[in-house]
């Protein structure tokens, strides 16, 4: 019985990520009507503007959720990171389905690397909510993955020379970083 309800609450992780993921698209879809048809091949004023834009609904929708419904399938600290990485692999899978789906070229280390972005990123956003940081903080929390995707898809765009190396970087860094965040909780758990 047990095993069953760990593997339920498993599944509504992953899928509380997908739902995530497309209540941004539909936001994004949205966002397009009102900003008109951009090109985010050209960098431009608009383009940056647009990709923030889209970056920002992402990262939004990934925080509340995590925050409103992921947190309560947790039974400690450590499930709650693993859900957030879970619901990371959800909104993952969604957003690579629509890739292909849209027939965007990508290759494996591109779709590793857009799979890794998300799970990393849910991984900041769940420990940060589960070590109750103060809202002024919180702002501070949220900005580092926001920053981090900006710069991942900014760098995808537009940097040409090194682009491999570059988004490497910055998967290797979120690696690190929710390696590091891990090993906090694990210590701060073993104090209590």
């Amino acid at each position: 019985m047990f095993l069953i309800k760990t593997i339920l609450i498993y599944a509504q992780s992953f899928f509380w990520g997908i739902i995530s993921a497309g209540l941004a698209l539909v936001f994004q879809v949205f966002a397009t009507i009102f900003t008109g048809n951009i090109n985010l091949n050209i960098l431009s004023i608009s383009s940056i503007f647009f990709l923030v834009l889209i970056v920002f609904l992402e990262e939004i929708f990934k925080y509340f959720v995590i925050l409103k419904k992921i947190i309560h399938l947790s039974v400690n600290k450590i499930n709650t990171l693993v859900l957030a990485w879970l619901f990371g692999t959800g909104f993952s899978f969604f957003e690579l389905l629509i890739l292909i789906q849209k027939n965007i070229n990508l290759n494996k280390i591109n779709l590793a690397e857009i799979f890794l972005l998300h799970i990393l990123t849910s991984g900041i956003f769940g420990y940060f909510i589960i070590t109750k940081k103060s809202p002024r903080k919180n702002v501070l929390f949220f900005a580092f993955p926001f920053f981090t995707h900006i710069f991942y898809n900014f760098a995808s765009l537009y940097i040409n020379y090194k682009v491999f190396y570059l988004k490497l970087s910055i998967i290797s860094f979120l690696l690190l970083v929710n390696f590091l965040l891990f090993s906090l909780l694990i210590k701060k758990l073993a104090q209590e």
